[in-house]
């Protein structure tokens, strides 16, 4: 893992990780993606994606995500340190009229084999051209080499456990609450069997940034989750064909040192991704 010293630019660092993830990245993970606009015309909206491989597609292909959009991605600035994961941020923003109008910002991680981020894209038109409203846009998603393996039981143990951390946002259909990002702990358990299932528990979850109080929901957590042939794992609830959470994730390295994911909680509100590494 790349440490700096102090003369170093985390910048440069950041991208030099990214170079060596994707050189081998074979796995994207891209849940969910949710919108909120406040132009009649255009109404929020909510699209699911089903990943094979480096590429993700919504059911009905109205739109697809590969690889190679997010092979470039470093980050600019380190922002604190979750279970000895270094989450970073990375902001762009572009103008109109003069105006600060779009604003792109990424927090996440790179860890030795696998990134996780949210996305989030806020738009305020200027009045010339608003006729497009103003909306927030929010996505979740994974980078890794993927282990195409499941691990074996050392000595006989029937569980492993993966620590780390995640950054997400407490999304909501009002377009001011852009820019308020989630991190928390992360903990993996693995349990070992015949048909293998992950344990997923996401705890201490608050706000990085805004003083006032934790998130009222701290803790999200998804049980028996199947893990299949290659190390991959997704799970989803439904109530009246409406989903009502979701995770998927994957082992990456070869010595499934790590599991990353994302997750989506509809009841609770949160888009998160995270990343752990095994904790012996």
């Amino acid at each position: 893992r790349i440490k700096a010293t102090p003369t170093q630019d985390w910048n440069a660092l950041t991208y030099k990780r990214a170079a060596e993830i994707t050189t081998n990245a074979d796995s994207l993970i891209l849940p969910v993606t949710l919108n909120f606009s406040d132009h009649p015309s255009f109404p929020n909206w909510t699209r699911f994606y089903t990943c094979t491989g480096d590429t993700c597609r919504t059911n009905n292909n109205d739109s697809t995500a590969s690889l190679a959009t997010f092979t470039q991605y470093g980050y600019k600035s380190l922002l604190t340190t979750t279970n000895g994961i270094d989450l970073y941020v990375s902001t762009r923003t572009q103008t109109v009229d003069g105006q600060p109008t779009q604003v792109y910002t990424r927090h996440g991680a790179w860890l030795n084999h696998s990134f996780f981020s949210i996305f989030e894209a806020a738009v305020t038109y200027p009045k010339s051209q608003n006729q497009f409203g103003n909306y927030v846009r929010y996505n979740a998603t994974v980078v890794g080499d993927l282990a195409n393996s499941r691990p074996t039981s050392p000595s006989g143990a029937s569980s492993a456990t993966w620590r780390g951390a995640l950054v997400g946002v407490p999304y909501t259909s009002v377009r001011s609450q852009a820019g308020r990002v989630l991190r928390g702990n992360a903990e993996i358990t693995y349990n070992f069997s015949t048909n293998p299932t992950i344990h997923a528990n996401f705890t201490d979850i608050k706000y990085l940034f805004i003083p006032p109080g934790d998130y009222t929901s701290r803790s999200v957590e998804f049980t028996d989750i199947p893990v299949d042939q290659s190390g991959e794992f997704v799970k989803q609830t439904e109530v009246g064909g409406v989903v009502q959470s979701k995770i998927r994730g994957a082992i990456y390295g070869d010595d499934h040192s790590e599991i990353a994911g994302a997750f989506y909680d509809r009841e609770k509100q949160i888009l998160a991704g995270f990343g752990t590494k095994h904790s012996p």
